[in-house]
């Protein structure tokens, strides 16, 4: 399906089965402005390029892609490839990718570079145990929100969103990011700045500088190398410092300290409940405490 040409300002494709193209199942030029697919179930075959291609992404273009099933035996490229575009906005709702090639591609199955907006709501991803193709790539896009995932791979030994790029999305919002519990995951890779991250079970960590990171509801590990300006509230997975920190550590600790020299961030809390005992780290490695009364 190509989707192009003076006259393709919208392309309105609805209730579309199909498969096994050598190329992309729908292929637009920066021509195409409007776009909206839905109720789509489509198979790509192993020397598929992917479901859809945009190069040259118009900086008025819309896409809205919605109740979308693929089947994938890639063993190579991206599902989902979109050049950069400036002003360009991108929703996809109630999305299903699975892969189950016995040599699956080692390429990211969603990737988007320097775009205005990208909504993803309602994300389901199954990959090959051996698959380690990410599964999304953002480079310098903004004002990113990706809610309601859940990666049911057996053995995550990918990643499930990473920065590309010397810059990296900003303006980013993931939750209700969730993967199998019974997996160890691999650690996902920010960049860049203004983050919030809510309610996951996966890794996180920035491959480079990012700032204003807001973690609530973690209950993966989070490595703050590299970060500054960083919330935390409610983690319960292991927090550590590659020796890179830099400004003010926040929010809940889930258990109290063991010792005062207990690990710790400046500006971190906690409670316990048995000993009636507010905990606080003023310092690096650091706790001082205080009982709480009655009155």
């Amino acid at each position: 399906i190509f989707i192009y040409g003076p006259l393709a300002t919208a392309g309105y494709l609805n209730d579309v089965q199909g498969g096994d193209v050598t190329g992309y199942a729908v292929r637009t030029t920066d021509e195409s402005t409007i776009v909206h697919l839905t109720n789509f179930s489509w198979d790509l075959s192993a020397v598929s390029s992917g479901f859809l291609g945009a190069t040259g992404v118009s900086t008025l273009s819309r896409w809205l892609i919605e109740h979308l099933h693929v089947e994938s035996l890639q063993t190579s490229g991206n599902i989902f490839s979109w050049g950069a575009g400036a002003g360009a906005n991108i929703n996809m709702r109630d999305i299903s990718l699975v892969n189950s090639s016995a040599t699956p591609s080692t390429d990211a199955m969603i990737v988007f570079e320097a775009l205005e907006a990208v909504s993803i709501d309602g994300l389901y991803v199954l990959r090959p145990n051996a698959s380690t193709g990410h599964i999304i790539d953002a480079y310098d896009a903004q004002n990113v929100s990706i809610k309601n995932v859940y990666d049911a791979t057996a053995t995550n030994n990918h990643v499930f969103f990473s920065y590309v790029g010397a810059t990296g999305p900003k303006n980013v919002t993931l939750e209700n990011i969730y993967r199998i519990t019974s997996t160890t995951g691999v650690t996902n890779s920010i960049r860049n700045t203004t983050y919030r991250i809510t309610n996951s079970n996966m890794n996180w960590a920035a491959g480079a500088a990012a700032s204003e990171i807001i973690f609530e509801n973690i209950t993966g590990n989070i490595d703050t190398a590299n970060m500054t300006d960083i919330k935390l509230t409610h983690c319960t997975g292991t927090i550590t410092d590659a020796g890179n920190f830099a400004g003010t550590l926040s929010g809940w600790r889930t258990a109290a300290p063991a010792a005062a020299t207990s690990n710790g961030r400046k500006g971190q809390y906690a409670f316990s409940a048995t000993s009636s005992m507010l905990y606080v780290c003023t310092a690096t490695d650091t706790w001082k405490r205080v009982i709480i009364n009655t009155w």
